[in-house]
């Protein structure tokens, strides 16, 4: 069954920030599919077993590919949701403001949030931002075909999208990078 919601985790270095992360979500979206793509080399067998203990049915997959590319082809092949929203293990999330987000902006293709960089606050509507401070319908990215695994920015990949979409800009916050 098709889930509302789905989260799509890349872990590169599977600090406890992804437990704390992913136990936030799974907090506001109790019934989210979570998909964490772990790209780290260092020993996660720690980390996974935290993740099961707080779902057992949060999916883990470990890549040797270090892209963060890579991981989101993969991640996206097993997401099968009707939003599509992307994580780190290493930056905060709001995910209060994202749930409301996908509840008042039910119809759009794509809502575009504000996030801040080191305190920083970025309201430029413009897709050269972050992926993970962009929540999109699966079915956009299922279109827009696989993420080039040299790729170099979240917005090569965004600026590449159909013009054609829903796009709504919200001012509120969803992402605080460190």
């Amino acid at each position: 069954m098709k889930r509302t919601h789905g989260f799509l985790y890349v872990a590169s270095n599977t600090t406890d920030q992804l437990i704390q992360n992913v136990s936030q979500t799974l907090k506001n979206f109790p019934d989210a599919q979570i998909v964490v793509v772990d790209i780290s080399s260092q020993d996660v067998s720690k980390h996974k077993a935290a993740l099961h203990d707080l779902s057992g049915e949060i999916e883990y997959i470990q890549s040797k590919d270090a892209s963060r590319f890579h991981a989101f082809n993969l991640g996206l092949a097993a997401l099968d949701s009707q939003w599509a929203i992307f994580r780190t293990d290493t930056d905060m999330f709001h995910e209060q403001v994202t749930h409301a987000l996908t509840t008042i902006y039910p119809e759009a293709d794509i809502i575009v949030a504000n996030y801040s960089d080191e305190g920083v606050l970025h309201s430029e509507m413009t897709m050269d931002r972050p992926i993970e401070s962009v929540i999109f319908r699966s079915e956009v990215l299922a279109q827009a075909g696989a993420f080039d695994a040299a790729g170099n920015s979240d917005a090569q990949y965004m600026n590449n999208l159909p013009t054609s979409l829903r796009v709504v800009h919200s001012p509120e916050v969803i992402l605080e990078k460190k």
